[in-house]
């Protein structure tokens, strides 16, 4: 069987992305807490807000699509980065058996 996500490549690829969206985020989040703004809609989240605040008539609050939405994102990216960091490590290897194994 076919398991390109058992390979160190795919798992390096994989965890890099995931922690390229995660410093996205929190780079996000620390702009957010910097602004001075005291009655205005601040929000942080890349690609999508997942989190705003603001002054009394609007409260804070999670927008729980946009959580789900990067999450998504977030698994997708991730898995095509691993993919592609496998199969550039396997190329060299196409017409061998052991670059597809069965």
């Amino acid at each position: 069987m076919w398991t390109p996500i058992r390979t160190k490549a795919f798992a390096a690829g994989f965890f890099c992305a995931l922690l390229l969206i995660t410093g996205f985020n929190v780079y996000s989040y620390t702009r957010m807490s910097e602004e001075e703004c005291f009655d205005c809609v601040s929000g942080f989240g890349f690609p999508f807000r997942v989190y705003e605040s603001g002054t009394i008539l609007h409260l804070e609050r999670v927008l729980w699509l946009g959580l789900i939405a990067d999450i998504l994102i977030a698994i997708l990216l991730s898995v095509a980065i691993g993919l592609l960091c496998y199969f550039s490590r396997n190329i060299g290897r196409l017409g061998s058996s052991r670059a597809f194994p069965s």
